[in-house]
């Protein structure tokens, strides 16, 4: 099996200076001033999560999970779990990322097999990652097992929401017999005395492992630093849909211990993000193919609110009752379409949530396979992004390509803008070109539907390797950064 990781959206990394009615899904900038006042993906405490992989699928080597820190000034940055005694201090140099690896025992809120059930929804005393940093940072989560890994971007605890909904994959059959592969979500608590309220959605077969079944719900009580974990409790189950609010803000990160996408196609893989609060939300998204794929990808589209009617490309598409969080109600699956890999607009007259999946090798036969990334709205995109690959200078087993789909507006005559730019950190410093001139005029793929009157298309990169990197508009664009390599 080949598998492959991503980081979420705006370069899937998000990371992004957003505004204060619109704080997620891109990068930061490095103006610190802005960046201290303004709700965005930097920050200077992050608490968050690791649904749990499965041991046994890297038998024999060293899994761990890292956490990987960007800091635009040089800094001590600190990660630790409290309630496992686990606790390091590093320095961060000036616009570099510092990797922390910690044990999967650690890390993760409990640790299972593949053929073990799923423990019933619990909630693990101190188990939460635990970020700090004096100046904002910028977070990556990775999952880093030899067979399977995937990973996201860690919202600060200013950016959190009190209101999410699940998007992860169903819980798939796989070949080998007696395998027991979960959907799951962990929510994080940043503060004492928080109660969670959960309302499982999934589909008309689901069940939490603890029980629940799609509409009942359960109050659970956190204090900082505390994880709840739920999880489905069969094949083809999926805990989607399933509606978290709470008295205060909190960081949900879903996932899948091994996705089939679509469902019974092989391989599967460990799928893992950060879910974006329902604050965040917006009713415009660009959706676009993965790099080398020969068909679209797979996305998942849920409704915050009853009776939202969908579009694609400006065409009447589906509406959702959202009378309840289950699937074909609260949410749709589908391909995002059926011809070959295009740029696709996914508008509605409501707020939604638009979530990506890769799919499995085997839907196309080319060495890739699952992974999700939450889509970034068009009311968040920025006009400048920094970000990191998941992968330190000197570290051990780094991922070896990198790709970006970087979408942005076009100039006239469908021409990528001379003020669009790229820069790469050289001695701790922004080394700026032209898009154009660095990555090739060719606009790439064009998308068919305008956004407030102006076209916008995607240009697919392959990064030059490990590093940090800035892009720069005086247009608002974003991006999403990704990538694999054979078995990884």
């Amino acid at each position: 099996m080949k598998y492959l990781f991503t980081f979420l959206a705006a370069v899937l990394f998000r990371t992004a200076l957003l505004s204060a009615q619109t704080p997620l899904n891109v990068y930061s900038i490095q103006d610190l001033s802005k960046l201290q006042v303004s709700p965005t993906n930097s920050g200077t405490e992050f608490y968050f999560s690791f649904p749990p992989c499965y041991e046994e699928e890297s038998a024999g080597y060293e899994n761990s999970i890292r956490v990987f820190v960007m800091s635009p000034v040089k800094q001590l940055v600190t990660v630790e779990v409290p309630g496992r005694s686990w606790k390091i201090t590093k320095v961060a140099a000036a616009n570099d990322a510092v990797e922390f690896v910690i044990p999967t025992g650690v890390a993760q809120p409990f640790v299972k097999s593949g053929k073990a059930s799923a423990p019933p929804e619990a909630v693990y005393k101190g188990a939460a990652v635990h970020v700090s940093a004096k100046a904002p940072v910028i977070v990556y989560g990775v999952t880093r097992y030899n067979y399977t890994s995937d990973g996201f971007l860690a919202l600060p605890v200013s950016a959190t929401g009190s209101a999410y909904i699940v998007s992860t994959w169903p819980q798939s059959p796989v070949g080998n017999t007696g395998y027991n592969l979960i959907s799951e979500t962990a929510i994080s608590a940043a503060y004492d005395e928080t109660l969670v309220f959960f309302e499982m959605g999934g589909n008309t077969i689901s069940t939490t492992s603890g029980g629940l079944q799609p509409g009942q719900k359960d109050t659970f009580r956190l204090d900082k630093g505390d994880v709840l974990c739920l999880a489905s409790n069969g094949v083809n189950q999926d805990i989607s849909g399933s509606i978290i609010t709470s008295t205060k803000p909190v960081s949900v990160v879903s996932g899948n211990q091994c996705a089939s996408v679509p469902a019974g196609v092989q391989a599967c893989d460990y799928i893992s993000e950060m879910e974006l609060p329902i604050y965040a939300w917006g009713q415009e998204y660009h959706v676009t193919p993965f790099f080398g794929r020969k068909k679209n990808a797979y996305i998942r589209i849920f409704a915050k609110e009853p009776n939202t009617m969908v579009y694609k490309d400006g065409k009447e598409w589906f509406v959702l009752p959202k009378i309840n969080g289950q699937i074909d109600n609260g949410y749709a699956e589908r391909r995002a379409d059926s011809n070959n890999p295009r740029a696709i607009v996914i508008t509605a007259d409501k707020p939604i949530y638009v979530v990506e999946y890769n799919s499995s090798q085997n839907d196309d036969n080319v060495t890739s396979d699952p992974f999700q990334i939450a889509l970034t709205p068009f009311e968040q995109y920025q006009k400048e992004i920094v970000f990191c690959t998941p992968g330190s200078k000197g570290g051990s087993n780094n991922f070896k390509l990198h790709y970006l789909n970087l979408i942005y507006q076009l100039a006239d005559s469908n021409r990528v803008p001379d003020d669009l730019e790229f820069a790469v950190v050289v001695n701790g410093k922004f080394e700026w070109r032209k898009v154009s001139s660095r990555f090739g005029a060719t606009p790439g793929m064009i998308f068919s539907v305008p956004i407030n009157g102006a076209t916008y298309a995607c240009k697919q990169i392959t990064l030059p390797g490990d590093g940090v990197y800035s892009i720069r508009a005086n247009s608002p664009f974003t991006a999403y950064s990704y990538g694999f390599s054979n078995y990884d």
